[in-house]
């Protein structure tokens, strides 16, 4: 039995539930899951699964590590400045159970201590064409410290007051791929209807855990 209850508009923004990241921009997320991955080709990534913090939207992405060849990917980089932030100093992948979009679990790898933590993060929506329609995923473009608002560079150099963020917020718009363009350049014989974000046809619609 309760005597009152007081509204709190954070709490009802989130009751909504259901909703995607989908536009460019600067979010504070936490980490719900962190799940180390290889594809076919032989490329290995961490796939993320975010949750806004003043939303509950959710955003599934990826951060390639390694190319096919064995070579350092660009998300390598952004992985060192995550845990620079974050101050971790090394990530064990463990055998656990992977939550996957479609509500569904499978025994994979996660990274535990990635998981559970808040993190300020740069999104970049990248319009794409999946088998003739729009679709559209959402890119890391950088990491920063949701409290302070510095970068991994900053922290490490010992800025006091930081600067990057702002000037990477200015230059950062959405990125169409060539397909996209392409797709948009031919004459249309009628609006195609977008998938949902995510990869291929599959959207991010499952609650991970938190």
């Amino acid at each position: 039995m309760f005597d009152s209850i007081k509204r709190d508009t954070d709490k009802a923004r989130k009751a909504d539930g259901g909703s995607f990241i989908t536009q460019t921009g600067e979010y504070v997320v936490w980490i719900g899951q962190a799940a180390a991955k290889q594809t076919a080709s032989g490329a290995s990534l961490i796939e993320f699964t975010l949750k806004d913090v003043r939303t509950s939207a959710l955003c599934t992405t990826r951060l390639v590590l390694t190319k096919a060849s064995g070579d350092e990917a660009f998300g390598m980089g952004m992985l060192h400045a995550l845990m620079t932030i974050l101050g971790i100093d090394e990530i064990k992948t463990q055998a656990t159970t992977v939550y996957r979009r479609d509500h569904t679990t499978e025994q994979g790898y996660r990274i535990p201590v990635l998981e559970k933590k808040q993190i300020g993060v740069l999104l970049q929506r990248v319009n794409d064409i999946y088998q003739g329609r729009e679709k559209f995923d959402m890119s890391i473009s950088g990491f920063f410290d949701p409290v302070t608002r510095k970068t991994a560079s900053e922290i490490i150099n010992g800025v006091e007051t930081p600067v990057k963020l702002e000037q990477k917020l200015k230059g950062l718009k959405d990125r169409d791929t060539d397909d996209y363009k392409a797709f948009h350049a031919a004459p249309q014989n009628g609006a195609q209807p977008e998938v949902p974000p995510g990869y291929g046809q599959e959207a991010p619609n499952y609650d991970p855990p938190f």
